[in-house]
């Protein structure tokens, strides 16, 4: 079974501003489109909420004794149905 997350940054701009400090804010500003800063930043908190998963997921179902197999991955996919996602 899966379920399916859609992410949807709606401040991409600000969020790489205030992570301007790094070279990658700098880079961004400069070089990116602002579609392709929208997606490095997407792409940056799919990676973080997978980040999490990873490490509470597991823990969470053994402590109700649910026995798993648990897999992960980031989908660059711009035609998920919204019509599912709730």
């Amino acid at each position: 079974m899966e379920i399916k997350i859609k992410v949807q940054v709606e401040n991409a701009d600000e969020i790489l501003k205030a992570h301007k400090g790094g070279i990658l804010g700098f880079f961004a500003d400069v070089v990116l489109s602002k579609e392709k800063k929208q997606v490095k930043v997407e792409k940056a908190v799919c990676e973080q909420i997978v980040h999490h998963l990873k490490l509470e997921m597991p823990r969470r179902l053994e402590e109700e004794q649910v026995k798993t197999n648990l897999k992960f991955e980031i989908v660059n996919n711009t035609d998920f149905d919204d019509q599912n996602a709730f």
